[in-house]
């Protein structure tokens, strides 16, 4: 199951089916890509995908937990620029294994 900060990411598409709510979302969403560095949108593509933190670590030649925590605290300043409020998940803020 993918962390918290990944649901915040893809989330941030439209929940409705109206054909202005789904471009109002996907806009939403390339404007938080836009926001992440290089390696913070790379991890985030790969969580995306469902990547497990040790797979991502070992792609980045990283450590799990500090990645983990580096994409956490991107996803937080994203939210924030974007003027929107996140949801805080235990597991994500530091509770939680760097295996999910």
């Amino acid at each position: 199951m993918q962390a918290g900060s990944d649901a915040v990411l893809a989330g941030v598409a439209a929940t409705t089916e109206t054909p202005s709510a789904i471009v109002s979302g996907q806009e939403l969403l390339e404007r938080g890509l836009a926001l992440l560095s290089p390696e913070e949108r790379q991890m985030a593509d790969w969580r995306i995908q469902g990547k497990k933190w040790s797979e991502v670590a070992s792609l980045m030649q990283g450590n799990p937990e500090s990645l983990r925590r580096q994409y956490y605290r991107a996803m937080v300043r994203v939210a924030e620029e974007l003027g929107l409020r996140m949801r805080v998940d235990e597991k994500l803020e530091g509770s939680g294994t760097a295996q999910a």
